[in-house]
Order: structure tokens, then sequence, then C-alpha cells
């Protein structure tokens, strides 16, 4: 009996972990190197539930990542949220959700030297696309992981900010009269609905440009100030645009009845080149845009944001974007 009880008490005392094989299972242990706050929007368009972000929490957080996510409930929120991380501590922000929720956080991180990490999980994803950025969240949050990162211009409007383009005119009416319930369903396939019911309606309008480039009146369109190849997803207006060339590239669209809006959207739906006798452009730091022909709205990256006239000006190297490999440098280093 007193045998069978020391054999349990050895097998007992066996089996427990001792202090130096604690020690080592501690140190296999990921060692936190960055600490992101995490900016997600829950209604953005592949993102239509908290549980999904939980997993990317918990993705970052096994492989040494701590985080902090903070959810946008209305327009604003996302700014605001950026604003408070100089003062939090954060190595980085990261952005969950479209080029909106995107643009919120940069206009919130003008200034700043803090990176900021995009999962692509909107309706466009135009900056993330431009930027070779996975589709595939995880994929993304390695990218972060990595430290990769780039310095891109941000265009500016007054005091609003946009990444890919600004416009008045056609394009500006069509974002206008999206339904948000129908983009909400179909994604970017709402913009092309939109762009159809307008079709036939539109008349061109006499744009006032003033710019160090190029200074005078012209009947157009639309004119998009563009400051990346991309636009809405899909189209290439101009593929020499680039996103950290400190230019904007102005892309006037000519035309003068509904039968140049109706060829010029067939040409750019199915992506064919346009020639100079369609559109007029040129790159400029900066330039104004107004008009005589009654209330003309302007967008900002496909959100209208207000009326002409109004200036519209580069920012050069305005934040710094996680890309992938091949880039300017290498923030941090594995095992920081």
């Amino acid at each position: 009996m007193e045998r069978r009880q020391k054999h349990r008490g050895r097998t007992q005392q066996a089996s427990r972990p001792s202090a130096r094989s604690l020690g080592k299972y501690r140190k296999r242990l990921p060692q936190p190197k960055m600490k992101l706050k995490i900016i997600a929007n829950p209604t953005a368009g592949r993102f239509k539930n908290s549980r999904y972000i939980q997993k990317l929490r918990k993705y970052l957080r096994n492989r040494g990542v701590s985080n902090h996510i903070v959810f946008t409930r209305r327009p604003g929120d996302a700014v605001e949220a950026a604003n408070k991380i100089m003062h939090e501590h954060y190595d980085a922000v990261v952005v969950c959700g479209g080029d909106g929720t995107l643009r919120e956080a940069v206009a919130g991180m003008i200034g700043s030297d803090i990176p900021i990490g995009i999962i692509p999980m909107g309706t466009g994803n135009v900056v993330a696309t431009d930027l070779g950025i996975p589709k595939d969240p995880f994929k993304a949050c390695d990218l972060i992981i990595k430290g990769k990162t780039r310095e891109i211009d941000v265009g500016k409007s007054g005091d609003t900010y946009f990444l890919v383009a600004a416009g008045a005119g056609y394009d500006s009416e069509v974002v206008a009269q999206v339904d948000l319930q129908i983009k909400s369903k179909v994604g970017r396939l709402a913009y092309i609905f939109s762009a159809f019911k307008l079709l036939m309606k539109y008349k061109p309008i006499r744009f006032r440009i003033e710019s160090d480039i190029f200074t005078g009146k012209m009947r157009a369109i639309a004119v998009v100030i563009a400051n990346s190849a991309h636009y809405g997803g899909y189209f290439k207006l101009k593929k020499e645009a680039r996103i950290d060339d400190g230019l904007l590239d102005v892309i006037i669209i000519k035309g003068r009845n509904w039968y140049d809006i109706i060829r010029i959207f067939i040409l750019v739906l199915f992506k064919s080149k346009l020639s100079s006798y369609d559109i007029f452009t040129f790159c400029t730091k900066k330039i104004s845009l107004a008009t005589e022909e009654g209330e003309v709205v302007f967008h900002n990256d496909s959100d209208v944001t207000g009326k002409l006239p109004q200036t519209f000006e580069v920012v050069e190297k305005g934040v710094s974007i996680f890309v992938p490999d091949g880039n300017r440098h290498s923030l941090f280093k594995p095992g920081r």
C-alpha cells in the first residue's frame, strides 16, 4: 500500500511542469512587437458582423501583435478615433473598411508619422488596389506585421481630404443619386445603375478652371482631379497617374450633348483608350474649380462633400501606408 502511494506521488510530481520548463514555455510565446489601434466600419461592404473582426484580432495576437478596436457608428467617428492615436502610444492604426473609412482616418492622421494599415473590406477599396494590398484580410494582416511602408500623397479640398480622386460634373451627380440601400446589396454596381439613370438627363457644364498650368473656361461632362491611376475601382482614366508623385492629375472629359456622354461612357465602361478629342489632361499641385451654371456639387472619393467653387491641392507624402515588399523602407524589425 505504501509503495502504491509513493508511486502515485512520484507520478503526480513528474506530471507537474517545473519552474524551469515553464520558463522555457513562456519564452516560446510570441512577444508583442507592435501595438495597433483598429478602426472598423461595421457597415462596410464585406464586413457583415463583428465576429469576423474578432478572428482577425485573434490572428494578430497569435503573432505577437496587441490591438485595440474602435467601431465607427456615424460619419466623422474615424476622424475622431485617428486624432486620438497620437496621444495613446500606438505603433500604427489599421483601417478595416472601405475607402470612405480610410479617408476619414487619413484626415485625422495628416501631419503624423504614425503609419496606416489597410484591411480592405469595403465596396471599392481603390487605394488598396493601387498599392497592391491583398483582398484577403489575413494576408493584409501579414503585410502589416512585416512593416514595409510607403509615403503617399493626399488630396485636399478645403477642410476635407481625398486619396483617389475628387470631381465635379457627371460623376458627382451619379454619386449624389446613388441609392445607399442598393449599394449595400450590390456594391459598385449601384454606381453603374445610377449612371444609366442619369445618362439621358445630364447636360454638360461650363467650368471655370484656374491653375498654374491651365486657366480658362471649358464645357465638359466632368472634371476629375485624380491622385491615383485607378478610378471607381474599375476604370483608369489616366494610367500615368501616381499616388506618390507630388501632383494631381486633372482629367477634363469634354462633350457637348447626350451623344458624347453615351459614347464616352461606353468607351470608359469597356476600358477603351480615350483620345485628345474626348479628354484634356494636365498635372498640377493646385487647381480652383467653379461654374456659372447654378449649384454644382463635387465629391471626394465618391462621397458628395460640398458645392463649387472649390480649390483642390496636393499634400505631398501626407501619410505612410503599409504595403507589399519592394517599397521604400521597413519601419518595424522582427523581434522588436
